[in-house]
């Protein structure tokens, strides 16, 4: 019952990262105006947790998928950068920043990321 819920989490969470990329693409000032929230006080700290969470739910649920290692990866990579974020905050918000500054053709390439992420998860589990 628990693997179940947890799946479908999973499948949840792949579904948002391809209305994430969908936002990044159509209105990039959206996803601008919540990265500036999300470097005010605690709020960055509250994100990298969540990375990490998503990470571990990810990791969990590979080896109940169809292609339990493309999951496990990509598991593991947001663990891995939830914990890079925690201990490099500067160095995160300076690339954002960097990221935000440059033309919309490298936003739409920044914005396809999410949505491969999201369809890899949603057809591997």
């Amino acid at each position: 019952m628990i693997i179940f819920m947890l799946i479908l989490i999973a499948k949840l969470i792949g579904i948002k990262f391809i209305v994430l990329g969908c936002i990044v693409i159509l209105r990039p000032e959206k996803l601008r105006a919540f990265i500036d929230y999300c470097k005010e006080g605690n709020n960055f700290y509250i994100l990298s947790a969540l990375r990490i969470l998503i990470g571990m739910i990810l990791i969990v649920v590979s080896f109940q998928s169809r292609i339990p290692w493309i999951v496990f990866v990509v598991g593991l990579l947001f663990f891995i950068i939830g914990i890079a974020m925690i201990l490099q905050k500067k160095v995160i918000c300076i690339i954002n920043d960097e990221v935000f500054d440059t033309t919309k053709t490298v936003k739409n390439l920044i914005g396809t990321i999410p949505i491969l992420i999201g369809v890899i998860l949603l057809s591997a589990l």
